[in-house]
Formats: C-alpha cells, sequence, structure tokens
C-alpha cells in the first residue's frame, strides 16, 4: 500500500515512488525544469516574454531499495514505479522509461541534470571513480567567503545561498556565485565534475512581489527595452589571461533539483582553453541553489552496456480523500495509457492533484549480469507542470489548455505559436482527453461540436492533400 501526501506549496512536480519490497519509498521530485512560466524578459510594451523550460529529468534510483514484483496473471516480473501528483498543479507526462546501466563493479556512474534554456536532452551516462575524486583547492562564494569545507565532503552541510528575487532593485539583482579552482588538470584524460546540490525557490509571494518590483519601474520609465527578469543559471571558464568566458549554451551548468537535493555529473571536457595551467570555474545562480559536496573525477569514461525498458502505464485517480483543487479542463481519460507513453512527442497524460501514474518496467528483456558488473537504474522522464495563479504560476490560467509542445519559444507561448495540429495530435485530444474537470456542460458541448469540424477539415486534408485544408485546421483549433 502506498502513502501519500496531498499537499500544496514548497515544492513541485510529479513525486516519485519505487516498490522496496513491503511498500513504496519516496524518492524526489521530477522534472523540475519542465515547469511552465519561466521569464525572459521586458519587451518595449512593458509585456513579459516568457521563454525556456525543459521537461526532461534523469533520476538515479538506488538499486537497494528497487525490488521485483512479480504479475503472477501475466507471468512476468517487474519494476513497480508511481508518479503521484501530491501538489496542486497540472502535469503533462510525455514520456517515461527505465534505464538499466551494466557496468564495472569498481566504478559508479551518474547521469547530468538540465538547465531550464536549453529544451534539448542531456541523457548521457558517465562513469566516475568514486574512490579517486579531487577535492577543488578552493572554493568561494559572491562574497568572498571560503565554502570549501562545506563542498568537500558529503555531510550535509550547505554552501550559503541566497535568492534573487530577494533582491533590493530591479537594477540591483543579488546573484549566487560560486567560484572553484580546481588545481593544474592539464594531464587529465577527462574532466567532470560530481556534484551533489539543490535549489530551494521559497515562497511564492517574494516572487510576485519581485515582479511588482519590475512592473513598477517600467511603468516610472527605469527599466530599458529587453531587460531580464531574472538571468538564467550560467557557468564560465578562466583562460590564460585571467578572463572570464562562458561557456557555450548548450554546456551550461544544470539546475538542481529540488525539495530533496541529488548528486549529478558535470561534464567539463573541451570547455577550458588549451593554454591554461589554473583551471577555474565560476557558476553563477540567480536562485537560492546550494551545494553540499562538489568532488573532481579525471578517469577516463568507460564501457557501459545500456538497456532502455519502456512502462506498463496505467492511469489512476485519487483513491483516498479529496483535493481542494480548481483547475479546469479536459484531462487524459483513466485507465492504461500505454500508448502515450511511448516516445517523447507531445501526446502527454494529463493529470491533476491527486492523480497518479503507475509504471511497470517488465525484466524480462535483461539478460544476465556478467561476472564483476554491477547495474544501476535511472529513470528519465520528461513531463511539463503548471502551478495555479497566486502559488508561482504567472501570465496564465489555471487549465489544461493551452498545452505545451517541444518546439515552443517559452509559456505562455505567443500567438504566432500553437500546440502542433497534425492528424496524430488533434486525435489524441479527441480520443484520449475526455475527462472534463471543473468544465460547463455547455462548454464540454462546444468543444465536441470543434472537434467535429477538426476532424472534417483533417479528413479533406488526408483525400485533397490540400495546404488550405491544413491551414483550416490550424484556423479551427486557435480559434476555439
Amino acid at each position: 500500500m502506498a502513502s501519500y501526501i496531498v499537499i500544496s506549496g514548497y515544492a513541485s512536480c510529479p513525486s516519485l515512488y519505487i516498490w522496496n519490497g513491503n511498500n513504496y519509498t519516496y524518492i524526489t521530485e521530477v522534472s523540475n525544469a519542465g515547469w511552465l512560466g519561466y521569464m525572459d524578459y521586458i519587451n518595449e510594451d512593458g509585456g513579459i516574454i516568457f521563454g525556456g523550460g525543459n521537461p526532461w529529468d534523469h533520476v538515479k534510483l538506488n538499486s537497494s531499495l528497487l525490488e521485483v514484483k512479480t504479475d503472477a496473471e501475466n507471468g512476468y516480473d517487474y519494476y513497480d514505479i508511481v508518479l503521484f501528483q501530491q501538489w496542486d498543479e497540472i502535469f503533462y507526462l510525455d514520456t517515461a522509461y527505465l534505464v538499466v546501466v551494466d557496468h564495472p563493479a569498481d566504478i559508479d556512474v551518474y547521469s547530468t541534470m538540465v538547465n531550464y534554456i536549453n529544451p534539448g536532452f542531456y541523457g548521457e551516462i558517465y562513469t566516475i571513480d568514486e574512490d579517486s575524486l579531487l577535492t577543488p583547492i578552493s572554493a568561494t562564494n559572491e562574497n568572498g567567503e571560503d565554502v570549501l569545507p562545506q563542498i568537500s565532503q558529503l555531510d550535509g552541510v550547505f554552501t550559503p545561498a541566497i535568492n534573487g528575487v530577494d533582491s533590493p532593485s530591479w537594477d540591483n539583482i543579488q546573484l549566487n556565485q560560486l567560484t572553484l579552482d580546481l588545481g593544474d588538470l592539464s594531464g587529465a584524460p577527462e574532466i567532470k565534475l560530481l556534484i551533489h546540490g539543490m535549489v530551494d525557490w521559497g515562497p511564492a509571494q517574494p516572487y510576485y512581489d519581485y515582479i511588482e518590483m519590475f512592473d513598477e519601474a517600467y511603468a516610472a520609465g527605469l527599466v530599458p527595452n529587453g531587460t531580464q527578469l531574472y538571468p538564467p543559471p550560467y557557468m564560465e571558464v578562466m583562460d590564460a589571461q585571467g578572463n572570464w568566458m562562458r561557456v557555450p549554451q548548450d554546456r551550461q551548468m544544470p539546475t538542481p533539483a529540488d525539495y530533496v537535493p541529488r548528486t549529478f555529473a558535470v561534464d567539463l571536457n573541451g570547455l577550458f582553453p588549451t593554454d591554461v595551467t589554473e583551471y577555474k570555474i565560476r557558476i553563477t545562480n540567480f536562485w537560492n541553489v546550494s551545494f553540499d559536496y562538489i568532488g573532481i573525477d579525471i578517469t577516463p569514461q568507460e564501457d557501459v552496456t545500456v538497456h532502455e525498458i519502456a512502462p506498463i502505464a496505467t492511469f489512476k485517480p485519487l483513491e483516498f480523500g479529496t483535493t481542494n483543487s480548481n483547475a479546469s479542463g479536459y484531462f487524459t481519460k483513466y485507465g492504461d495509457v500505454t500508448p502515450l507513453l511511448l516516445e517523447a512527442d507531445d501526446i502527454f497524460v494529463i493529470g491533476m492533484q491527486g492523480d497518479n501514474v503507475s509504471l511497470k518496467f517488465p525484466t524480462t528483456s535483461l539478460p544476465p549480469l556478467e561476472d564483476g558488473a554491477e547495474r544501476s537504474f535511472f529513470l528519465f522522464v520528461a513531463s511539463w507542470f503548471k502551478d495555479p495563479p497566486g502559488n508561482w504560476g504567472y501570465g496564465f490560467d489555471f487549465t489544461v489548455e493551452p498545452l505545451p509542445f517541444r518546439n515552443m519559444s517559452g509559456f505562455p507561448y505567443p500567438d504566432t505559436e500553437s500546440y502542433p495540429t497534425s492528424e496524430e495530435h488533434v486525435s489524441y485530444l479527441e480520443e484520449w482527453n475526455t475527462r472534463a474537470v471543473n468544465v460547463p456542460e455547455q462548454t464540454v458541448t462546444e468543444r465536441n461540436s470543434v472537434m467535429e469540424l477538426v476532424a472534417e477539415a483533417l479528413k479533406l486534408t488526408a483525400l485533397a492533400g490540400f495546404a488550405l485544408a491544413g491551414l483550416v485546421v490550424a484556423l479551427i483549433w486557435k480559434k476555439h
């Protein structure tokens, strides 16, 4: 039996539980970077332009807690994982699969986390020799304080940090900085960091106060066009002349998990100029990011064998208690949702507070473990999520629509962008998202009529192949 707590505030995202042989154990919140509402800059009209968001997460699971279950009726063993929506949010689960990594027993393996500015997939597996990790020579924060003791060992003591939303004014934003001297790594075959850290977003009200501070400054004519509300996280390396150089955007420092700290790897290979002998990096964050441990791995990447297991997925409602959520719209119907989670394709399982997705990962495809090898497990998942106004939501209503999608510039996205209107996507909306929550009956009837219009336009497209018919589909969908 799983014990859940339905709560609101503080953390976010679907909560991950795994079966440990006796009950379900809480692991972490997933897809923190899939939050909808990241802000980019203020335009010349005083409007906020939204940008960023990355639904991917790669969660390393504790192998000692993950136990096999048996489906006696169907004759197979499986790993049992549950994604439960504890928080008052709307989630859009795109895909989830189990990654099983066989590796030499004398090393460990880690994945990395994602940066919310980059929408890409970051699913590499890195080998780490934890017995030979190096400690940085020095570590200082934005105030020049020595924080090397905090990051030298994994002991639950974190570096002090500040939250940018507590900045004194719109033109005096306070940022976290961590400067690391890694020493002379000139002869290192590879350079990777092993980091244990977390982000604490803090309460929601200071976030709204921060936005209001910008609104008031803009009304007074003080904010230039293009001013960023909160700078995205970034990492720099020092060149031989002592100048800081920002690393390429697709290699930027990930944002750690919230609520529960996690350990992840960061690949630094190829980022330093070839003529440096002092390997220094500087990590800058607007949000309250703190670190418990940072180690340096200079061992070469070793060969590993990676197996991917697709889930058998069942979507279930809250089986006890109630939720006071006012989320509304057309959510995914309960039952078997396996077809929706096999690809990252903007075809989601859409749920709200109290909903949960049961994921069974059959072990039948796994070969026997070779001598001298160990097996590690990761859950790779892609999910967006939406908070209600007043509790981190801003710029949109607490409704299912508009739906996010992989190629959007940000959320909310401008009128020039739209959720895909292909036959596959429209058919998905019509067939799967039929659970109306807090929707007036008249609206349900109107939606059904719109879906019929779209279906007819799609038939015309299939029959004649006219570009005009495709345009009709898009216009009908956007209008309604």
